[in-house]
């Protein structure tokens, strides 16, 4: 049996680790080393393009949103009618 679909998902507590990690690169200047700037530079890219497929999803998860709350809305409406129009 295969990972399930959480598999590459991070916890809170792998996310306050990576963050901590970064705070102490950025203190001691690593990524400031000249062996570490094309590093540095691919880094920078990869995480412009996340930061644009994040704000892509974040887009089409509030239109998907949007499309339920207004199906909602009418379902809600003709059960109201429904409810009216008696037996």
């Amino acid at each position: 049996m295969g990972p399930g679909p959480n598999a590459n998902r991070m916890s809170i507590d792998d996310i306050h680790k990576a963050d901590s990690l970064v705070d102490e690169i950025v203190r001691i200047g690593v990524l400031d080393l000249p062996e570490f700037q094309y590093r540095y530079e691919q880094l920078r890219s990869l995480y412009e393009n996340l930061c644009l497929a994040v704000a892509s999803e974040k887009s089409d998860v509030s239109k998907e949103l949007a499309r339920a709350r207004r199906g909602r809305r009418i379902i809600a409406i003709y059960h109201t009618n429904d409810r009216a129009a008696g037996p």
